[in-house]
Parts: C-alpha cells; structure tokens; sequence
C-alpha cells in the first residue's frame, strides 16, 4: 500500500505543479537552501562508549531507503550525552542518503515522524516555518529525484555533499499552494492507514478460523 501511495500522490503532485525537471507551468526557481535548513549527520566517537545507550534514536541509511514514508525504528541508540555530541533534528525534517554504496541510493527519503539523530551519510532537510511545508517538500524531492541525483558525484558509491544540495534549483509554487497539496497528502495517507489495518483485521480473522479448523472447533 505505501507504493501505491507514493504513485498516487507523485501522480496527483504532477497533475497540480508540473513535472519540475521540466517546469511547465513556469512556477519560481529557488535554491532548496531558501527554504530549508540543512543539516549533516555524524558519528558520535566510538571511542566513548557512554555516547551510546537508549535515549534517543540513530538512524542510518538503512533506515531511509525502504518504501515507506516515513523513517523505519533503528537498530543503535545515542545516550544522553551522544545525543548533545550528535546531531539532531524535529519531527518534520525530511532525511535524505547523500552517501551511499549504490548511485541508485542517493536522494532516497523518508520523513522524520519523531525527534531523531543521523550519521553522515544523511543530511536532513528542515523546512523554514510558513515557507516551505514537509509533506510538499517530500513529494517533491520523491519527483524530482533525477534532479538530485544528477547533482551527485559519478562514482561507484554516489555522494552529494552539502553545498551541492543547498544549490539545488527547484520549483516552488506559494505556501498555500504547497499547504492545499498537503491536505490532500494527508488524506491519501489516512485512507492507506485505514485499508492496512483492514488489512491486518482480516489476516487475525482468518488466523483465528483457521486455528478453530485445526481444532475442530468450527460450527459450520
């Protein structure tokens, strides 16, 4: 279901602004650092093992590059004092792979959902306050992959630093506009919550049955 989503919304993203590789409906370029903040991720020292623990959550690439929109549960935690040798973002930042083994990598995303740390091969892109919203943003970058891929280096691996990514030209329609796309998202993505756990409603039903089966239990 979130594949189907992604389609939907990059089909519906399209339909209202255009494809931005080519921007037919000539909406205003911007670089994505006049709207975003971007921010590089690190390694906290493994030398000091009390920057590890359980306090706050250190998300890697693994945890981007998967189908879902949002950033899966990591596997390694920062303590306290890692968090604040660390760096951190807000729930609405969008995460990007800017390192990565495979070129095919670089520029996968996933929405921060919850306040989270990173390593270095990410960077994190925070939206400005009333200028650029997160669910736009995410859409965009979804469709405008080509964009940020061509940026990156042509290696075996792929990178694309961060100056590289703050230049980034892109089409940028008016906040309301962004806001009115949006509220549309966010419908999709309620109606794709609502039908998985139909979903998973009607796999435990089916369990249940067929245990009654295995037990002679069930009255037909």
């Amino acid at each position: 279901m979130e594949q189907e989503l992604n389609s939907l919304a990059q089909s519906v993203f399209i339909d209202m602004f255009g494809d931005p590789v080519t921007n037919p409906k000539g909406w205003e370029m911007k670089a994505l650092s006049e709207l975003a903040s971007i921010v590089t991720g690190n390694t906290p020292s493994r030398a000091k093992p009390e920057y590890y623990g359980s306090d706050i959550e250190w998300i890697k690439s693994g945890n981007i590059n998967t189908p879902s929109d949002f950033l899966t549960a990591a596997e390694e935690y920062l303590s306290e004092d890692g968090k604040k040798a660390g760096r951190v973002v807000q729930s609405g930042a969008v995460l990007m792979t800017c390192i990565a083994g495979s070129p095919d990598c670089i520029g996968n995303i996933a929405i921060a959902d919850r306040e989270v740390a990173f390593n270095q091969q990410i960077n994190a892109l925070v939206p400005m306050d009333k200028k650029l919203d997160t669910e736009f943003l995410y859409v965009l970058l979804k469709v405008a992959k080509k964009i940020i891929q061509s940026a990156s280096t042509n290696s075996m691996k792929g990178m694309i630093s961060k100056s590289k990514l703050e230049s980034i030209q892109l089409p940028f329609p008016s906040y309301a506009e962004q806001c009115d796309f949006s509220a549309i998202y966010k419908k999709l993505q309620k109606e794709v919550k609502k039908q998985n756990e139909q979903v998973v409603e009607t796999q435990l039903m089916f369990d249940a049955l067929m245990q009654k089966a295995f037990k002679g239990e069930l009255n037909l």
